[in-house]
């Protein structure tokens, strides 16, 4: 089965946090593929995302000093949801 990167981020919960991040992986030429966000204590969340690029993306989240760990995951495409992705798009 094949893996990819998967890099949780520590993040505050303010607005504008997660706009930085995503500014700052933009910036480094890096595309997102998955993408989940949830909150921990108050004042506390994590992101985690899969990027088409994960050299790419550790250079950028070092850059902003984020807080991050990686991982490896399994990496599953499931044909209905790329069905009904082209549907939503038609």
């Amino acid at each position: 089965m094949p893996t990819a990167k998967e890099f949780t981020i520590s993040l505050e919960d303010k607005p504008g946090t997660l706009g930085k991040l995503c500014q700052a992986l933009a910036e480094g030429g890096v595309n997102i593929l998955a993408y989940q966000q949830f909150p921990h204590e108050k004042g506390k969340g994590s992101v985690r995302l899969v990027v088409d690029n994960p050299d790419k993306a550790k250079a950028a989240l070092d850059r902003q000093r984020s807080d991050y760990k990686e991982a490896e995951v399994a990496q599953v495409k499931m044909k209905i949801l790329e069905q009904a992705a082209a549907a939503a798009t038609t």
